[in-house]
C-alpha cells in the first residue's frame, strides 16, 4: 500500500472518529441556545404579566449578591411568593419553572410543595403558618433576559431551590448552568393521610442502597467513609460546591476547602456494580431538561471511572441509631406525621464535572443536591468565558469566584 494510500486512511479514520463528535458538540450547543431562547421568552412574558411596582419586588440587578443567597429551609424570601400572585401570574411563574425541570422534575416539585399541607397539619400549633405553606415558593429574576447579556433567574422555597443563569451569546459550547439544584422531602415517605406512600425522593433512596447492598467486605470498606453522621449535605447552601463557610455563603471573604475524594472508584465496581452507580446517577439527571441532561451524560460518561461512590452511616435499619421525632410532635405523639421511620444515613456521589449529595436526616427527611465543578455553580465558568467573548461596557461588579 502506498504511503498516500495510507495516509488517505488515516484522514478518512480520523474523520469518523471526529465527525460524530463535532455533529454532538454543535447539535448540543444549539440545543442549549433553544433552550435559553425559550427560558428567556418564558421570563419576559413572566415580567410583562406584572406591573412596574410589583416587578420591583422580583426583578434585580444581574451582579447583586442575592443571586448567591440560596437556601432550602423553610424561611422567609426576596422576590413574589406564589401565594402572592394571580392565577394567570402563577401559570406564567410555574411555566418557568417548567422550563427549567424534565416532565419528572417539575411533577416532582409538585409534589414537594404539596407535602407542606402534611407539614401544616402535623404543627397544629400554628408556630409556623407562614412558612408551611404549599405556595410560599418564591420567583426571581436576575438582570433583563436577553439572548445576548448574562441574566438568571431562580424559584425557591422549603426544600426546593432551582437556580438558573444564561450566559447569553454563546454559540461554541453551553451557555446554561442550572446549579445549584436542590430537592428535598418531608416526609421522605408520607405514612397516611391522602398522599399516603408518597415517597418524593424514592429513587435516590431506592438506587443508593442497592449499589451499597451490592458492594462486597472489601469495596465496602471503601465506600463507606465514616459512621458519624454529618448534620446535612456537606456543601451545605455555601456559593460554591466546597467546604466554606456555610455561615455566609455568598461572602467574597471566605476559605473554600475541597471536599476530600473519599469512596469507592467506579473502576473498582463490576460491570453490574457500575450500572447500579449510573442508574443512580441517572436518577439526578432525570430532574433536568434533556437539553441539560444530554451534556451531563456525556460528562459522565467521559470521566466514569474516576467517579466516586462514598456513604456515611448504617446501611441497615437495625445497625442504626433510633430514627427521631419530627418537629412538631411531642413524646408519645401517636398521630402517624409523628411515628419515627427509616434510618439516617449520608451518602455522595462524586466526580471531576459534578457533586451529588444525599442526606437522611432523621430517617424521614431527606435532603440531595446536584452541583457543578466543570462550569461552577451560578455559572462562574460560563460568565468568565462570555465575558472574555463578548464585549461589554465595563466589567462584572460582582467578581467571580476562583474556588477550584
Amino acid at each position: 500500500m502506498s504511503l498516500l494510500a495510507v495516509h488517505r486512511r488515516l484522514v478518512i479514520s480520523s474523520a469518523v472518529l471526529v465527525i460524530p463528535l463535532l455533529t454532538l458538540f454543535v447539535a448540543d450547543g444549539i440545543a442549549q441556545m433553544r433552550l435559553a431562547g425559550t427560558m428567556t421568552d418564558t421570563a419576559t412574558q413572566l415580567l410583562t404579566a406584572f406591573p412596574e411596582e410589583q416587578k420591583a419586588r422580583f426583578q434585580f440587578s444581574f451582579e447583586t449578591l442575592e443571586r448567591y443567597n440560596w437556601h432550602y429551609i423553610p424561611r422567609m424570601r426576596k422576590g413574589l411568593a406564589l401565594r402572592e400572585l394571580t392565577p394567570a401570574q402563577k401559570k406564567a411563574a410555574l411555566e418557568l419553572l417548567r422550563t427549567g425541570l424534565s416532565a419528572s422534575g417539575y411533577e416532582t416539585a409538585q409534589q414537594i410543595m404539596r407535602l407542606e399541607r402534611v407539614l401544616l397539619e402535623r404543627e397544629k400549633n400554628g408556630s409556623m403558618p407562614m412558612v408551611r405553606d404549599p405556595e410560599n415558593y418564591y420567583v426571581s429574576i436576575f438582570g433583563t433576559p436577553s439572548r445576548e447579556r448574562p441574566w438568571g433567574w431562580r424559584i425557591e422555597g422549603h426544600h426546593i431551590s432551582v437556580n438558573f443563569t444564561i450566559a447569553g451569546g454563546r454559540v461554541a459550547d453551553n451557555m446554561v448552568a442550572n446549579t445549584p439544584l436542590f430537592f428535598g422531602a418531608e416526609p421522605a415517605e408520607v405514612q397516611g393521610g391522602p398522599l399516603k406512600g408518597l415517597r418524593v425522593l424514592g429513587p435516590a433512596e431506592d438506587k443508593a442502597r442497592a449499589l451499597i447492598d451490592a458492594l462486597d467486605a472489601q469495596q465496602r470498606s471503601v465506600a463507606i467513609i465514616g459512621t458519624k453522621l454529618p448534620t446535612d449535605i456537606m456543601t451545605g447552601n455555601d456559593r460554591a460546591p466546597d467546604l466554606g463557610s456555610q455561615l455566609n455563603p455568598i461572602g467574597l471573604d471566605r476559605q473554600p476547602e475541597a471536599l476530600p475524594t473519599d469512596g469507592l472508584p467506579a473502576s473498582r465496581m463490576t460491570a453490574q456494580q457500575k450500572q447500579l452507580l449510573r442508574a443512580l446517577i441517572d436518577v439526578y439527571m432525570g430532574r433536568m431538561p434533556d437539553e441539560i441532561a444530554a451534556l451531563r451524560t456525556r460528562e459522565v460518561i467521559a470521566n466514569f471511572d474516576e467517579i466516586r461512590f462514598a456513604w456515611i452511616g448504617a446501611t441497615r435499619a437495625e445497625d442504626a441509631p433510633k430514627p427521631t421525632a419530627s418537629f412538631g410532635c411531642v413524646p408519645g405523639d401517636q398521630r402517624w406525621e409523628c411515628i419515627p421511620l427509616g434510618f439516617p444515613y449520608y451518602y455522595r456521589v462524586q466526580a471531576p464535572t459534578f457533586l451529588i449529595e444525599y442526606m437522611n436526616a432523621n430517617g424521614n427527611h431527606a435532603h440531595s443536591v446536584w452541583r457543578d465543578y466543570q462550569n461552577g455553580d451560578f455559572g462562574e465558568d460560563l460568565l468568565r468565558a462570555h465575558y472574555a467573548e463578548v464585549p461589554h461596557d465595563g466589567t462584572p461588579a460582582v467578581p467571580l469566584l476562583a474556588f477550584r
